[in-house]
């Protein structure tokens, strides 16, 4: 049987990913717009905790666990829908299972983290992982995406935000909490809009049931 090559079309499982994707940012920075309206001083604390510092404080601590449970969650949820039908998707799909994963890693390190120097530099460690895997990831999606403006601009945003920590970190700065939060938000937005792309209208070739392309 001779394949039958077909160009991009539109999966109806798409819409059920790229609603999750939504759900889980809109969830993560509502619970952590939350702590910052309970904590407002955070932002210009030049304690170097940055998001970290709403899981260790009592009146944040709830709402932070909620972000990122929530984020989690949603981001495995929004994995096990995308399908495995090209190359590009099950690497998008690999990509939320393991970002799912930091997240919740990332929450069971906060909790124990000002205990002692050894969870605190598990907890940097783990961090920094995420927002390393988020900066690649956001490359890899306006790689695999039609090139627009936007996506690169969200990616300009977010790298300017890890920039801003990396900064903090060494010590010139204190500007922990809003280069997180810039980089996230830039990160949330741009995964929302490209993973959308990627798996409601994503091209290439398939492989059918009986071997041939679709």
């Amino acid at each position: 049987m001779r394949p039958t090559i077909r160009g991009p079309y539109t999966d109806p499982m798409g819409g059920r990913v790229s609603r999750y994707l939504v759900i889980s940012q809109l969830g993560f920075f509502a619970f952590l717009a939350i702590c910052l309206a309970l904590v407002p001083r955070s932002l210009v604390d030049h304690n170097e905790g940055g998001v970290s510092n709403f899981g260790v404080t009592a009146a944040t601590r709830i709402p932070y666990t909620l972000a990122f449970l929530t984020g989690a969650l949603f981001i495995l949820m929004a994995g096990h829908a995308t399908p495995r039908i090209t190359p590009t998707r099950n690497s998008f799909r690999r990509g939320l299972f393991t970002l799912g994963a930091l997240f919740l890693a990332v929450l069971a390190s906060t909790y124990p983290y000002k205990v002692d120097v050894t969870f605190k530099d598990a907890h940097i460690v783990i961090a920094t992982l995420l927002i390393a895997f988020e900066l690649a990831m956001s490359m890899w999606l306006v790689y695999e995406t039609p090139r627009h403006w936007i996506p690169i601009l969200l990616l300009v945003v977010q790298a300017t935000g890890c920039l801003l920590a990396l900064i903090t970190l060494i010590g010139i700065l204190h500007l922990l909490l809003v280069a997180q939060l810039l980089a996230g938000a830039a990160f949330g937005v741009l995964l929302v809009r490209s993973g959308r792309q990627l798996v409601q209208c994503g091209g290439g070739t398939e492989v059918s049931g009986d071997g041939g392309l679709t």
